[in-house]
């Protein structure tokens, strides 16, 4: 029997600022960040909060911005999918 799909998914915006910060919280963006990135001010904020998923471009972005490779995003994204099917 296949597993349920949980309600609440993980946030990757999370897990990716938690892995760099240790607290997530601790990361407050400002202008260089938004203009950076490429992100809106109002789409962090969905991103952030999980209302919307991220495109790949986003999350390239957001690696880069903080000189990481979108790898280090996408890989324990497919872990974490790969571990809720087995």
């Amino acid at each position: 029997m296949p597993k349920k799909i949980t309600e609440n998914p993980i946030n990757i915006i999370h897990q990716f600022l938690a892995d760099l910060f240790g607290d997530h919280t601790q990361f407050v963006p400002g202008k260089h960040f938004y203009k950076r990135t490429g992100i809106k001010q109002k789409r962090w904020g969905q991103l952030y909060r999980n209302e919307k998923s991220a495109t790949i471009q986003e999350l390239a972005n957001l690696a880069g911005y903080f000189d990481q490779h979108i790898s280090v995003i996408t890989d324990k994204r497919q872990l974490k999918i790969f571990s809720d099917v087995c």
